[in-house]
């Protein structure tokens, strides 16, 4: 799978991360976004499509080898800012880096940047849990 051109097809804009999900037994990261959204369009824009649309949708990575969440002790539970993919490599594990907001009890907002090592990379839709969806 190419990775960035399968991330260039999700719409996080203004959407939120509602959860964060470390499962070591499987091997999983999966994160929760209040709605997903694709981006089907040539131009690469989102263009308001919700045809694909999936609420509390899931993306998961897996084959986890590394996860990283900065700056310790923040969680993010807000605003998704980014997803982006640093790199891939030769034997074809990505480098994830998701970029989201921690609103805490007072009000503050805090940038939490959780960086992922995964050898695999889905979405699911919590309608159909056992449907990977790749495309």
């Amino acid at each position: 799978m190419n990775f960035k051109t399968f991330i260039n097809t999700i719409y996080l804009g203004d959407r939120s991360c509602k959860s964060l999900l470390l499962n070591g037994w499987e091997g999983r990261v999966e994160i929760t976004v209040n709605l997903l959204s694709r981006i089907r369009d040539s131009t690469g824009n989102w263009n308001f499509y919700s045809e694909e649309d999936i609420e509390n949708g899931i993306i998961v990575f897996a084959g986890i080898e590394e996860v990283f969440i900065e700056p310790s002790g923040r969680f993010p539970n807000d605003a998704i800012e980014h997803l982006v993919v640093e790199k891939v490599t030769e034997n074809g594990v990505g480098h994830f880096r998701l970029t989201a907001n921690q609103v805490t009890e007072e009000g503050e907002t805090h940038r939490v940047i959780v960086r992922i090592v995964a050898k695999d990379l889905y979405l699911i839709d919590p309608i159909n849990p056992e449907t990977e969806l790749r495309i």
